[in-house]
C-alpha cells in the first residue's frame, strides 16, 4: 500500500531518546513519523486499498541548498504510475508547510499545491515563488498552486497543521477517486440490468410464430394458412 523512500528515523546516529535530539531533528523525526502514521489509520478506511497510492518523501530543509529540486527529483523516480506524493516542508524559525503532488498514469503530474498553516497565508507568497522556481525547473509544464486549508497564526502549531493538511488533501483526493469509481461501477451495473431486462422482454412480445417486421414471407404465409 506505502512505499517509503527512507524512514526519517534512521537518519540520525547515536541515542535515540528524544532528551539528547536537538529541536530541529526531533521535530524533522516526529513530522515525519506523524504523518506516517495518520496515513496508515487513513489506509484503515479503504479496505481494498488505497485508489492511489501515497508516497512519503523525507523532509525538505529550506536552509539546505539543493536538496528542495532533489526531493521532486525523487517524487518522479519513485515509481510509475497514478499515485501521490506527500513532502514535509521547513521553512525554518519552526515555520513548516507541506506539498501535495498528484501523478497521472503516465506519470506526469495532475497538480502540485503548496499548503502553508501559517496565517495569514498572504505572507507566504515570497516562499511561494522561491519553491515554484526551482519546482518549475524539474516540472516546467505545471504550475505549483497554493492552497489554504487549516490554518492559524501561532507558528509553533504548523507542524501539527502541516501533517493534518497533508492528510486531509491525501483523503480528499482518495475519497473523490473512490465515489467515482462506484458511481461508474453502478452504472455499468445498472446497464448490464436493463440489458438483461430488455432482452427478456424481447423474447417475451415476440412469441414463436408471431408476426415480425422484417421476418421471413414464407414463416408469415404459414403462420396465415395454420391460422385459418
Amino acid at each position: 500500500m506505502f512505499k517509503w523512500l527512507r524512514d526519517s528515523t534512521k537518519l540520525f546516529t547515536g541515542s535515540s531518546s528524544d532528551e539528547e535530539l536537538d529541536d530541529s531533528t526531533h521535530q524533522y523525526v516526529k513530522v515525519q513519523n506523524d504523518l506516517k502514521e495518520e496515513i496508515e489509520k487513513l489506509g484503515q478506511k479503504f479496505p481494498q486499498d488505497f485508489p492511489k497510492p501515497i508516497d512519503i518523501l523525507e523532509t525538505v530543509d529550506d536552509t539546505i541548498e539543493g536538496q528542495w529540486e532533489q526531493r521532486l527529483q525523487q517524487a518522479g523516480q519513485v515509481q510509475i504510475g497514478t499515485r501521490i506524493a506527500l513532502i514535509p516542508y521547513y521553512l525554518g524559525d519552526l515555520h513548516w508547510t507541506g506539498v501535495f503532488i498528484e501523478f497521472k498514469e503516465t506519470g506526469q503530474i495532475e497538480r502540485a499545491e503548496f499548503i502553508d498553516p501559517v496565517a495569514p497565508v498572504l505572507q507566504s507568497d515570497s516562499n511561494l515563488m522561491k519553491l515554484r522556481e526551482e519546482f518549475a525547473k524539474v516540472y516546467p509544464e505545471i504550475l505549483l498552486q497554493s492552497r489554504e486549508l487549516q490554518v492559524h497564526e501561532d507558528v509553533k502549531k504548523s507542524a501539527e497543521l502541516t501533517v493534518a493538511n497533508l492528510l486531509q488533501a491525501a483523503e480528499e483526493c482518495q475519497l473523490t477517486i473512490a465515489r467515482s469509481s462506484n458511481v461508474n461501477d453502478s452504472n455499468d451495473s445498472t446497464s448490464n440490468d436493463l440489458d438483461a431486462t430488455n432482452g427478456g422482454a424481447s423474447e417475451e412480445s415476440n412469441p414463436p410464430n408471431a408476426f415480425v417486421f422484417g421476418g421471413d414471407p414464407s414463416e408469415k404465409q404459414s403462420n396465415s394458412e395454420s391460422g385459418q
